[in-house]
């Protein structure tokens, strides 16, 4: 075992203790808050929306948490090349090790500090929310834990007129106790501001009036394949491109789907780690830190209208995953782009440190 090495990682894995304080402070935020509700929005006939005070709670932990760690793990990433060059290593320099392990070290430290983060605070939030547990004694049965299975529908809104009908295959075997939901909302024209829909899947259907952007929602119990909705009111209704029919489909996830979202943001935390690591080798970590910042900004917005929205760590698949916690769902499994595209910047961040080492010990570097 080279101890040496063994230190190095537990050096780099030092903001460990401080990320850890960011976690338990973020999960306390929903600690202690049983029975409070939140109007989050109020229809045009004055009709409050409440929502649990504990979902709410829970992704406002997430954001903050993770916002908090992204913030940290860059700062910290980005400032330990620009160490060595300032002679932090030189203890090393008679171990025998190679350079290449010493990024590899240093680099393995960054991610495990990344990962524990994520953990900790997803074990937490999901305790403290009541996620994963049986309901007690006289309260009522908790209701099944859902993940999303599919989107489909148009890529554009649809308008739909008083009588109109809206239909859509989904073309998946579904398990019993899956729902499928149409995201809707009136517009104008017709007679009102309001209106009223239908929607029908498996032979069962569901009508609501419909005040407000809201989803139509209809447990699919047998074999069809096609979900309708009927404007049935006097308004017009909008069916909301784009992808506005969702399938969801019963979840095995551990702690309300909060571990699934640990595993979201570790590869946020881990993709921006690398990449300032990588660039804190060729200047200083400030400048580092805020290109990291520039370049995963740029990526968001650049495939904000692609596929590939979905495979950016801390883009699109991290927003979906914070809104299914909201709403007490689990988010979906890690995809293999997500995976891929944080192990690209892993590799792009030895790389680049790696190739800047080589100057290490024979000539100075400024911050």
């Amino acid at each position: 075992m080279n101890l040496p090495l063994m230190r190095l990682l537990a050096r780099r894995a030092a903001p460990l203790p401080a990320l850890l304080t960011v976690a338990a402070i973020s999960a306390l935020a929903i600690a202690g808050q049983p029975g409070r509700g939140e109007i989050v929005e109020v229809s045009p006939r004055f009709e409050a929306v409440i929502v649990s005070a504990d979902k709410l709670a829970a992704s406002t932990a997430w954001i903050a948490g993770l916002l908090a760690a992204a913030c940290l793990a860059v700062v910290f990433a980005a400032r330990i090349p620009d160490r060595w060059f300032r002679g932090e290593g030189d203890w090393l320099g008679g171990t025998g090790t190679s350079r290449s392990s010493i990024v590899r070290t240093a680099l393995a430290g960054i991610l495990l500090g990344s990962a524990m983060f994520s953990a900790t605070l997803g074990t937490m939030i999901g305790s403290l929310s009541g996620a994963g547990t049986g309901p007690a004694a006289g309260e009522a049965a908790r209701p099944q834990l859902l993940e999303l299975s599919l989107v489909a529908g148009p890529s554009r809104s649809l308008v739909l007129m008083p009588g109109e009908r809206f239909e859509q295959e989904l073309p998946l075997a579904r398990e019993s106790g899956c729902k499928v939901r149409v995201r809707v909302t009136p517009t104008l024209g017709a007679a009102g501001p309001t209106t009223s829909a239908r929607i029908e899947v498996d032979g069962a259907s569901r009508e609501e009036t419909v005040a407000r952007r809201t989803w139509l929602e209809v447990e699919a119990s047998r074999t069809e394949n096609t979900v309708s909705v009927t404007n049935t009111g006097s308004g017009a209704l909008a069916v909301l491109g784009p992808g506005p029919v969702e399938a969801w489909r019963p979840s095995d996830a551990v702690a309300g789907g909060h571990l699934r979202l640990a595993g979201h943001g570790a590869l946020f935390i881990m993709f921006l780690g690398a990449i300032a690591f990588g660039l804190g080798a060729w200047m200083g970590p400030g400048i580092a830190a805020a290109l990291t910042a520039a370049l995963w900004l740029g990526a968001r917005m650049g495939l904000s209208s692609s596929a590939a929205a979905e495979s950016l760590p801390g883009g699109a698949s991290l927003v979906t995953a914070i809104e299914a916690v909201a709403e007490g769902r689990s988010p979906q499994v890690l995809s293999a782009g997500l995976a891929s595209a944080a192990a690209g910047a892993v590799l792009a961040g030895f790389l680049l440190a790696r190739a800047a080492l080589n100057s290490w010990g024979r000539e100075g570097r400024s911050s």
